[in-house]
């Protein structure tokens, strides 16, 4: 598993996972384009685990559970999305999604963040991933982006 840095349209750049797997994060339209891997989903055009769901590149599969001690330094994106959680706690201010993505990985009990790309002053990382508390999730947020961490 290699991560692999990508500019933004904002000139931000952040981790992706990439490597072992043949499928995540490629460009696709519809679900039938990504591959017959059980809860993954082509989401905002790429193939991607359904929110929620860790992606381990063990297995190169989705797996619903991922225990803290196997959660890998690396994030799937999912652009324009957010998990709303009162359990959130925000880094000090004026960090980079990059930074944002550092801080969590650096804590065993960070899973996911939320990271706003306009403001980029509040990192708000979480305990919990969007199976947690699926009500709390919203696949259409403008400028706020969801990163869940994957699983070794």
């Amino acid at each position: 598993m290699t991560s692999q840095s990508h500019v933004t349209n904002m000139a931000v750049t952040y981790s992706l996972l990439r490597g072992t797997s043949a499928w995540v994060d490629n460009p696709c339209i519809v679900n039938s384009d990504c591959p017959e891997v059980k809860k993954s989903e082509c989401f905002k055009g790429r193939c991607l685990c359904v929110p929620g769901y860790y992606y381990s590149s063990g297995r190169d599969s989705c797996v619903q559970t991922c225990s803290s001690c196997r959660l890998a330094p690396s994030y799937l994106r999912y652009p324009n999305s957010t998990f709303y959680i009162p359990m959130s706690y925000v880094t000090p201010a004026a960090l980079e999604d990059q930074d944002c993505l550092n801080a969590c990985s650096s804590q065993t009990s960070c899973r996911s963040i939320g990271y706003n790309q306009q403001l980029s002053t509040k990192c708000y990382m979480k305990e919990l991933a969007v199976l947690d508390s699926p009500s709390d999730w919203t696949p259409d947020s403008a400028n706020i982006d969801y990163y869940q961490r994957t699983c070794a």
